[in-house]
């Protein structure tokens, strides 16, 4: 359960079987947002395990991870408790723009997560053409600050990519914690640093705790 990934073409009596709420009648007429559907559905099945496991005693924090880890998918995310009473965290994974954190990875070999990933497959700034020129020769290493998938990505862009996990956090007065991030050892050392300082950055702004992804993997390691 640390990587959710519910469809998101559920029907009403699906998302409702996990817990989730039940759609008026004018919401349940409307062509769902992309993502919705299954943030309703992680919602309501995350807040009955939270009661099962409160149920059987355990008092610890509870992190209740994103759908795909992402923070885009705080935006369909409804809170399953109340965090003071709860003990609960809201957690995501920090790994974009793709093209620069996982270079020199096989993916299926990735200490981060599992192939196929949808994580990676779905990030828009995941293009191969990132890395190789219009005639396939490969560049080498690509740095950050650089553009990805047709967009700069520095600092700026990232924070407005946390942007729907913050507004979630402001909303419902949960606390964020960032349970994966890094950049693989095969990109250039300074981009390396420069993408760290933002992104540390910004979670020391915003309050967000963090662990580093796979700190003594040689891949993925300092």
């Amino acid at each position: 359960l640390t990587d959710p990934d519910p469809l998101d073409n559920l029907s009403a009596d699906q998302v409702i079987a996990l817990g989730g709420p039940r759609l008026s009648a004018m919401g349940a007429r409307r062509t769902p947002l992309p993502g919705a559907t299954a943030g309703r559905a992680w919602s309501g099945l995350a807040s009955t395990l939270l009661g099962a496991i409160r149920e059987a005693g355990a008092r610890q924090i509870v992190i209740v991870n994103a759908p795909q880890g992402d923070p885009a998918s705080f935006a369909h995310l409804r809170p399953v408790g109340d965090p003071d009473r709860d003990g609960i965290s809201y957690g995501f994974r920090a790994f974009a723009p793709v093209a620069f954190t996982m270079q020199g990875l096989d993916h299926g070999d990735d200490p981060i997560r599992p192939s196929p990933s949808p994580l990676i497959a779905r990030d828009p700034a995941d293009h191969v053409t990132a890395q190789t020129d219009p005639g396939g020769d490969a560049r080498g290493p690509v740095s950050y600050p650089g553009v990805f998938g047709g967009e700069r990505w520095d600092r700026s862009r990232m924070e407005a990519w946390l942007a729907p996990a913050l507004q979630f956090r402001e909303t419902y007065r949960a606390p964020l914690y960032c349970g994966s991030f890094g950049v693989s050892a095969g990109a250039p050392r300074n981009g390396q640093l420069t993408w760290l300082r933002s992104f540390l950055g910004l979670c020391r702004h915003n309050h967000i705790g963090w662990a580093y992804a796979g700190y003594r993997d040689a891949r993925f390691g300092l």
